[in-house]
């Protein structure tokens, strides 16, 4: 036999034998041996209390602790996006100063004329938009 069953068997036995006891001590109409089952109803009722207080800090202290915790993975989180967002700036950054050196050294190797040219070429009109404008000055 485990301890559990022996635990489970003694347990039963306790209140079988206390189930008799109250049930003789209810018919007979008065208690047992009075000034010591007084003691003991006192002793019961600290020890209850004792164990109603400290379960109510205990589940306080709990919630609280829990609260805590809550709050610091909400905080972990916010803290791994921020440095996740850092990081995907920062290589905005780097690629955009990349860009920006390549756009400024290629200035630097045209001349003036070359760059009316460049911008010429890159706001010219396309065919149609040319017979579009052209019509359209002749009509007005």
């Amino acid at each position: 036999m485990n301890e559990y069953t022996t635990g489970l068997i003694v347990s039963l036995i306790v209140c079988v034998v206390l189930h008799f006891f109250f049930t003789f001590e209810e018919k007979r109409g008065s208690r047992f041996i009075p000034v010591i089952r007084t003691r003991l109803d006192f002793l019961v009722l600290r020890a209850t209390h004792f164990l109603h207080t400290t379960v109510d800090v205990r589940a306080r202290e709990l919630l609280r602790q829990l609260f805590h915790y809550i709050l610091h993975a909400v905080l972990r989180m916010v803290l791994v996006l921020n440095k996740q967002w850092e990081k995907s700036i920062q290589s905005m950054i780097r690629a955009n100063k990349t860009i920006a050196k390549n756009a400024e050294r290629e200035r630097k190797t045209r001349n003036k004329l070359e760059e009316v040219a460049l911008h010429k070429m890159e706001t010219a009109l396309t065919e149609e938009e040319k017979k579009l404008h052209r019509d359209q000055s002749l009509e007005g």
